[in-house]
């Protein structure tokens, strides 16, 4: 079990950070290190955060766990959090809160000590339950990987090692870890019911090795997931015309030439990088993106992704992601859009342009129906209606079109929107209003573009 980690995830002089629950798992993995910390030449300290959603429980856990460290001369770093109010105040189910608040725990305790490493007890049926949970879920060929054997700071020694084989070491060295009951019902967590019920029905019934082929899916699913984001890097970089802190433009024919498979990393790349992250970036929002590139037809797409907010253009030349600066407080903003000419908003960190020639990432209206001299740019108000294109003029709530879009109500506030004396007659990113859509009868076409301020 040493030497399965000692030299791959652990450098001699590291200080590593074990995170311990007290089950056997962490365990485990922290009598490891300690026991190993002169033969591979590191520190070892450990860190326990105690969640509070088991009262009692769970504080004597957090006593335990520093009983054990103290007399072995470990030193421990113990915590306790809300998690049920944290839940609550983000919205989150309470496992969600539960990783984000620990791993939030160890990233700041790792800092005040200067580790190295963050270690945590994921064993091989973690590794199990885990692709398992996101095929169910309905995952990519990323979420076939499950768990990387490191991440950042974090790394996870015993990923290769059995719960079975876990069990056995404690044993022989006389360990006596705690056990959560919350783990034995499988009427707690999905993970349970897997761990539980689905993992023997599946042995019992289909294929009593059953964990082997998850874990060989796993494996092939790693390397061919490395190959196609070095694959989609390179691909990126032919495809960019220009970048800077608040936008990135690719070259839509270059996208196009892709292979399906490919394309969609590059899009998922170039989402990151323009973000920051992929949270909230579903797989709908990827095969919209990636279809309308790939279409022969000189499609044009406007999608919104939520938090941080980011305007994703494709037109008949370029794929734009435009990402809104969202560093200052927001109050009502409206600024007279002239036309042509444009209107700087920073408090949203948008500039409206109003040209009677066609633009990159412009949006197309009926100049007839816009009452030009009273055209301007704004954010959202209270009441604030829609018309929205292909709705035949039947209003709608802005606040219902955000909530569809799954704008965040913290990133609603710096939409630009563009209206005159009538109403809105453009969501920047979201949507035109019908009545002034371009028709065959359209004598002038007015065309409008958002630009994301780079006020850095």
């Amino acid at each position: 079990m040493l030497n399965q980690f000692c030299w791959e995830l652990i450098s001699a002089e590291d200080t590593v950070l074990v995170a311990i629950s007290g089950g056997p798992d962490s365990l485990c993995l922290l009598h490891l290190l300690w026991t190993a910390r002169e033969a591979c030449q590191i520190r070892v300290e450990a860190a326990h955060l105690d969640h509070g959603l088991r009262g009692d429980e769970s504080a004597a856990e957090a006593v335990w766990v520093a009983r054990w460290c103290l007399e072995r001369g470990i030193a421990c770093h113990v915590s306790h959090e809300d998690v049920a109010a944290f839940a609550a105040s983000h919205k989150m189910g309470r496992q969600e809160a539960a990783r984000a608040v620990r791993y939030a725990f160890l990233e700041r305790t790792a800092a005040a000590i200067g580790a190295d490493k963050i270690a945590t007890g994921h064993t091989q049926n973690d590794q199990v339950e885990t692709v398992l949970a996101n095929i169910l879920r309905g995952t990519g060929t990323d979420g076939l990987r499950g768990i990387r054997d490191r991440r950042g700071l974090i790394i996870r020694p015993l990923l290769g090692v059995t719960r079975a084989e876990i069990e056995a070491y404690c044993q022989a060295n006389a360990l006596s870890p705690r056990q959560d009951p919350s783990n034995a019902s499988p009427d707690h967590y999905t993970r349970n019911r897997i761990r539980l019920a689905l993992l023997p029905q599946l042995r019992r019934e289909y294929n009593p090795r059953v964990e082997d082929a998850v874990l060989r899916l796993s494996e092939i699913a790693v390397r061919n997931s490395d190959y196609l984001a070095i694959q989609a890097e390179a691909a990126l970089a032919e495809a960019l015309l220009a970048r800077d802190s608040l936008r990135l433009t690719l070259d839509r024919a270059a996208l196009a030439a892709l292979h399906p498979a490919l394309l969609r990393y590059v899009v998922r790349q170039a989402v990151k990088e323009a973000r920051g992250t992929l949270g909230g970036v579903s797989y709908e929002h990827l095969e919209q993106v990636c279809g309308a590139v790939s279409c022969g037809s000189p499609a044009v797409l406007t999608l919104t992704l939520p938090s941080p907010l980011c305007i994703l253009r494709l037109t008949k030349q370029t794929l734009t992601l435009a990402l809104a600066n969202a560093t200052a407080t927001v109050g009502g903003v409206s600024v007279p859009l002239p036309v042509p000419g444009e209107a700087a908003l920073p408090e949203i960190g948008w500039t409206i342009t109003a040209s009677w020639n066609e633009m990159p990432d412009s949006v197309q209206l009926d100049a007839r129906r816009v009452d030009l001299a009273s055209l301007a740019v704004r954010n959202r108000r209270v009441g604030d209606k829609i018309d929205p294109l292909g709705m035949d003029e039947r209003h709608k709530k802005v606040s219902d079109i955000f909530t569809d879009a799954k704008v965040p109500r913290s990133e609603r506030d710096r939409i630009p929107i563009v209206a005159d004396r009538r109403g809105i007659v453009w969501i920047a990113g979201l949507t035109l209003a019908e009545r002034v859509k371009v028709t065959a009868e359209t004598a002038q076409v007015l065309y409008l573009s958002a630009q994301a301020l780079n006020t850095g």
